[in-house]
């Protein structure tokens, strides 16, 4: 019934990233640790101008200065270390070598509130078979699970800890946890789903799927069991949320998708049938004609509105229609995503601090006119690269299916303003995670990676995939 295409690989693929990602864990060396203790230091302060002076900074191509580094996998560790190469000349052959390069260029006009900055980030990496077109299909299968005609043929009783929910929004969940019975057996301790709704309608006699997927910690659960975790949690409450509205060209609704700082953490809502994605219009009405297969997709160009607060300590920064666009472009053998940034409205500064403040605050003397240095920070945004935006890409090259490249690129122009260091000193301080807090994270991860990769490969085998080969280590046991 759980369908995942492409021909039977997509659970093997799937491994095979999760595989990666468990294995991921990073040494760097002396020289490399002292870097990132200094990038660290001026980050946090966001001292840009005491960074770019540094002595760790190199001379890069087209009057940037920046760093270069390179990571492969070994036998214990994944290996990062700096590195004298340029991006141009490296050539990655082995799945899991990654090379990226950073650049800051000091820009010879200066803002009317700071310096302004050119910022760039190239990367690229060889994944095994984790390309853009498995991605697609990987979100075309859980679509076509959410058909009318497909939930209608998942059984499931409800018992007296469900009987509560609504019946299909059941079954889904219920067919999700059949499906990867050891990763979800984990994650369903500490993250609570069933108040998802996946419910059938019919529009002109046509049927389709409304599916609003939520996803809500437990945080009692989380407490007992990871209690630095849960006070990291707890710290966030109330810090940000992030509304995002996928539309098509047509100025219909795609996807909507929430990130809360509350226990109800995330959320996206989406029509579907057979496969596809339909759209919608502001008032709910499923568009047939303009649905599409995300397989299908070969060149599209969509817009994502982004309403954001942030609320550092009674402080809020309220910021609604912002536009970024977003370009698709498949050909046989590369496939590429870029967002850029359109529009960004003024910043409504709202509130005021609270009685009880930590010193990092204080010591800031935040000015009156807030709201018109974060307007100026984001105009410089807007304005990059002669106006089209700050943009990032992502990139992918398939002409070797069995070692797909991907490639990161980001460029920005930004103003060195009071609003950057308020900025880095609020997430330093608000997201910032102790030790303790980090040793019981890395524990989680490991676990669950543990059970999904062990899911994931018993899924393959029992829908023709294949079996992963042993490592002389599992074969000597």
């Amino acid at each position: 019934m759980w369908t995942w295409p492409p021909q039977g690989r997509g659970a093997d693929v799937a491994r095979e990233f999760v595989e990666f990602l468990g294995r991921a864990s990073i040494k760097a060396d002396a020289r490399t640790q002292v870097f990132f203790d200094v990038l660290g230091k001026n980050l946090t302060r966001f001292q840009i101008e005491k960074l770019y002076e540094s002595e760790h900074l190199r001379d890069l191509p087209e009057g940037f200065k920046g760093a270069a580094f390179y990571g492969r996998q070994g036998a214990a560790h994944y290996h990062l270390g700096l590195t004298d190469s340029d991006y141009d000349r490296v050539r990655l052959k082995e799945p899991g070598e990654f090379f990226t390069q950073m650049g800051l260029k000091k820009l010879d006009e200066k803002g009317p509130d700071g310096t302004l900055f050119t910022g760039t980030i190239a990367s690229k990496a060889v994944f095994k078979e984790f390309s853009h077109k498995n991605a697609a299909a990987l979100l075309e299968s859980g679509l076509k699970v959410m058909d009318p005609e497909n939930i209608k043929k998942i059984q499931c009783l409800k018992d007296r800890q469900t009987r509560h929910i609504q019946n299909e929004s059941l079954q889904m969940v219920h067919e999700f946890y059949k499906a990867f019975p050891q990763s979800t057996d984990i994650l369903k301790q500490y993250v609570f789903i069933y108040h998802s709704l996946v419910r059938r309608y019919r529009h002109e006699g046509r049927e389709y799927t409304r599916s609003h997927f939520r996803a809500m910690f437990l945080m009692d659960k989380l407490r007992a069991d990871y209690p630095a975790v849960a006070a990291h949690l707890d710290a966030l409450r109330n810090f940000y949320r992030i509304d995002i509205t996928l539309k098509n060209p047509q100025g219909n609704i795609l996807h909507t998708l929430s990130f809360d700082s509350k226990d109800d953490f995330f959320s996206v809502y989406t029509y579907t049938a057979g496969g596809q994605v339909i759209p919608r219009d502001d008032q709910g009405v499923p568009i047939f004609e303009q649905a599409f297969y995300p397989t299908e997709l070969k060149q599209a160009s969509f817009t994502a509105q982004i309403d954001t607060l942030v609320n550092v300590y009674g402080l809020k920064f309220i910021s609604q229609g912002i536009v970024s666009r977003i370009e698709y472009d498949l050909s046989p053998e590369k496939g590429r995503l870029e967002l850029s940034l359109v529009d960004f409205p003024k910043t409504q500064v709202t509130g005021r601090l609270g009685s009880v403040v930590p010193a990092w605050v204080i010591e800031l003397a935040i000015p009156q006119n807030m709201g018109s240095i974060v307007d100026a920070f984001f105009g410089t945004m807007v304005r990059s690269r002669d106006g089209k935006g700050a943009f990032m890409a992502l990139e992918w090259d398939t002409s070797a299916e069995q070692n797909v490249g991907f490639g990161f690129f980001a460029q920005s122009d930004f103003l060195d303003n009071f609003y950057v260091r308020f900025a880095a000193a609020a997430a330093n301080y608000q997201l910032r995670t102790t030790g303790q807090a980090r040793q019981e994270a890395s524990d989680f991860i490991g676990k669950f990676f543990a059970a999904l990769i062990a899911d994931l490969t018993l899924y393959s085998v029992q829908n023709g995939g294949a079996a992963p080969a042993q490592t002389a280590e599992a074969s000597s046991n």
